[in-house]
């Protein structure tokens, strides 16, 4: 697994409509708000304009297991 703890940040948000969890790696970040689910590459993507959840499942499981 390429997620270490000095290579990720996990944590929450929440507003008045949802919570938020999250989990950044170096390369990949992955935002989870209800049933909303959102996986960025920030290396090729710094901007988050491109979601790929749907396309990168093997990040998006592994990114999943580090949230708990």
């Amino acid at each position: 697994s390429n997620l270490t703890p000095k290579q990720s940040v996990i944590g929450t948000s929440s507003d008045m409509k949802s919570a938020c969890r999250f989990i950044r790696t170096i390369e990949w970040k992955l935002i989870e708000c209800g049933s909303n689910k959102e996986l960025y590459n920030l290396k090729d993507d710094p901007h988050e304009k491109n979601n790929l959840i749907g396309a990168q499942e093997g990040v998006y499981k592994e990114l999943k297991e580090g949230l708990g």
